[in-house]
Parts: C-alpha cells; sequence; structure tokens
C-alpha cells in the first residue's frame, strides 16, 4: 500500500520552513532545489569583497557546507568593502574572519575555512568534494589553477573579478562551456585597482546566484557569457564566450 504523501516526513524543520519562507514559496524554485542546496558542497576562493559578498549570500540561501580558501590577513583597507570583515578582524586569517560570520549568519550551514593560499601542490586536495567552486580571487594565475582543477573533476565553476567601478563573471561547466582557457575573460591583472566596496559586493552577489543555479538546476546559468558591469555608468552586457576545440576543457 502506497503511503499517503500528506503522512510524509516533512524534510524541513519548522526553523528552515521560517528562514527560507521566501525561496520555498518561489515559483520554480522550491523544495527540490532547497534541498539539492542543502546537501551542497560550495567552496569560495578568496575572502575579499567579491568573495566576502558571494560566501555571504551563499550561506544565507541555505547550503549545506561552504569551504572559504584565503592565505591573506585582513587589513585596514580590507573594512571599507568586504562587509563580513570588522573592525577587531585586522591581522586575523580571511578565510577563518569570513567562516565565524558566516557561522553566525546560518547556524544551520557548516562553514569550514582553509587559510592557506592556492598552489600547483594543494589546488586538488582543498577542492575535493566541492560540488561547485566560486573564483573570488582575483589573481589570474589562481584563477588559471583553479579553472584547471575543476576541468580535471568536471567540477562546476563561477569566476567574477571586481576591481575599480568595473566586474565581470562567468559560470562554467566543465565540457560543456567555455573554460577560463578558451577564450579571453580579462586578466585581472590588467587592472589591479581594487574595487569599490558597493561593486564588489554586487559582482560577489550575482557569483553567489550563479552557483546556486549550478547546484540547484534552478535558471539559467552564465555559461556560454561573461557578464560585464560598468558599476561607474550604471551599464551591463553580456559578451558571448566560445569553447576552443584545442583547449584543455575540450581535449580532457
Amino acid at each position: 500500500m502506497n503511503q499517503d504523501p500528506q503522512s510524509q516526513p516533512d524534510p524541513f524543520s519548522a526553523d528552515e520552513r521560517a528562514r527560507y519562507a521566501t525561496l520555498l514559496g518561489e515559483n520554480g524554485w522550491g523544495e527540490a532545489a532547497q534541498l539539492r542546496l542543502r546537501d551542497a558542497n560550495i567552496v569560495v576562493v578568496g575572502a575579499g569583497a567579491v568573495g566576502a559578498a558571494a560566501a555571504g549570500h551563499i550561506a544565507a540561501a541555505g547550503a549545506g557546507h561552504v569551504g572559504v580558501i584565503d592565505g591573506a590577513q585582513v587589513e585596514q583597507e580590507d573594512l571599507s568593502r568586504a562587509t563580513l570583515h570588522f573592525t577587531p578582524d585586522v591581522t586575523r586569517n580571511k578565510a577563518e574572519s569570513l567562516t565565524a560570520k558566516l557561522g553566525v549568519l546560518n547556524a544551520g550551514v557548516h562553514a569550514e575555512p582553509f587559510p592557506a593560499f592556492v598552489d600547483e601542490r594543494n589546488v586538488d586536495v582543498i577542492l575535493e568534494g566541492a560540488d561547485c567552486v566560486v573564483d573570488c580571487c582575483g589573481h589570474y594565475d589562481t584563477s588559471l589553477l583553479v579553472n584547471d582543477a575543476c576541468v580535471r573533476a568536471a567540477r562546476p565553476l563561477v569566476v567574477a573579478i571586481a576591481h575599480g567601478g568595473s566586474g565581470r563573471l562567468t559560470a562554467i561547466r566543465p565540457g560543456e562551456s567555455a573554460c577560463l582557457r578558451c577564450s579571453e575573460f580579462a586578466d585581472p591583472r590588467g587592472g589591479s585597482t581594487p574595487p569599490l566596496g558597493p561593486l564588489g559586493g554586487a559582482v560577489g552577489a550575482l557569483a553567489a546566484l550563479e552557483a546556486l543555479k549550478l547546484v540547484t538546476g534552478f535558471g539559467d546559468p552564465a555559461t556560454g557569457v561573461a557578464l560585464v558591469l560598468d558599476g561607474l555608468h550604471a551599464a551591463a552586457r553580456t559578451e558571448a564566450r566560445a569553447r576552443r576545440p584545442d583547449c584543455i576543457c575540450a581535449t580532457g
């Protein structure tokens, strides 16, 4: 005899239903997407202005596990743009500072710091088990390492950068869409000015949205395009990004 669906145990606690009421009620998102997000492990590389905003929104939405990677310390100048780092955090490791805030923001999320810089020796180990990676480090060589590790593991990736008053982001499904090496995506070394605080936050929030779409299947991720923001002139556009047949993501 089939059990009455009404008698099935509720997969969400009362607290979760209250916290995620808007998401659970959204047409197209609903319970299935929220459960996929609750089971997801999302790793954010970089805990500056962009990474702090991305990790904050990912944790607030209810990702089950959020890892944060950064080997740098919070500096005084970070406080004007990375809003989850507070004045007493100056000299504290950025990954540890940020994950401490994520645990307060949403106690239902397991926030794990990795207080290290990504390099060739540790990149595969640090990213192991991630369902999606959000690269907000702003360092092109590091971004290539992260990209290549995600391609090897067929792991979805969001790349987000911001400097001055502009920002760019793209979503990558290795083997399906252009990876970071496939076509031009603006080498961050070409613009080293730290982002204006609100611009970094905006790019980070959009990066979080792309990660949520990749892990839940909700909406259309920005694969095959780059979203370009001009915060100083209130402009935005998309640029097509095509896979290169001889790229590592196509040749394996």
